[in-house]
C-alpha cells in the first residue's frame, strides 16, 4: 500500500471543465481514509489550487508553481519556496522581447495577498489581459518589471501567442541557457 500519492490536478483530477468528478472525489476519499497521504502537485499559483484542496477536504500539503512553493493547505502556511535569482529574472527579461510579450513575475506572498505583478500600462494579448484583469485582486502594477525586487520572487511567464511564445523561448535560451 503507498503511502503517498502526489497527483497533478489539470487532465488528471479535474475533467475537462476543470471540475472534480464525485468518482475523483471519492478516490481521493477513499486513499485518505486508507492512511495515505494524498498531495496536489501543479503548475498553478497556489491560490487558483486552493479551491480544489478545499473541496477534496485536504488538509496536507500542496506543491504548487512547478515546483517551487510548498504550501500547508491547514494553515495556508509557506512550507519551502525556491526563489528565483534576481540577477537570473533580470537576464531572462534582457533577453525576451517584453516590449512586444509582457512578462508577468509570480510571487510567493499569499499572506500578503500578492500572487503576481506585471508592467502597469502594458497592454497584453487578449490571454494576457483576461489573466491580469481576472486575477487583479491578488496582483499589482510596476513601473519596471526589471527593476522590481521581491525575496520570494519565484517565476517569470507569458501569456500570447504560440509564435511569439517561441520567440521569447528562443531569445531567452540563446541567451541564458
Amino acid at each position: 500500500m503507498p503511502r503517498l500519492l502526489a497527483v497533478d490536478l489539470d487532465g488528471t483530477l479535474l475533467d475537462e471543465t476543470s471540475h472534480v468528478t464525485p468518482r475523483v472525489a471519492e478516490a481521493v476519499d477513499r486513499a485518505r481514509r486508507r492512511g495515505v497521504i494524498v498531495v496536489i502537485c501543479s503548475g498553478r499559483r497556489y491560490r487558483s489550487m486552493r479551491p480544489f484542496l478545499q473541496t477534496l477536504s485536504l488538509t496536507g500539503y500542496a506543491v504548487a508553481q512547478n515546483g517551487a512553493v510548498i504550501r500547508e493547505a491547514a494553515g495556508d502556511r509557506s512550507v519551502a519556496c525556491s526563489p528565483m535569482d534576481g540577477g537570473l529574472f533580470r537576464e531572462i527579461l534582457a533577453a525576451a522581447p517584453v516590449e512586444e510579450c509582457p512578462a508577468i513575475a509570480h510571487v510567493d506572498d499569499y499572506a500578503a495577498g500578492l500572487d503576481f505583478v506585471y508592467e502597469g500600462g502594458r497592454r497584453g494579448s487578449p490571454g494576457y489581459e483576461r489573466y491580469v484583469g481576472a486575477n487583479a485582486a491578488t496582483s499589482r502594477p510596476v513601473e519596471r518589471l526589471r527593476a522590481f525586487r521581491h525575496p520570494r520572487l519565484i517565476q517569470v511567464c507569458w501569456w500570447d501567442t504560440v509564435e511569439r511564445l517561441l520567440a521569447v523561448d528562443a531569445a531567452v535560451g540563446e541567451r541564458v541557457g
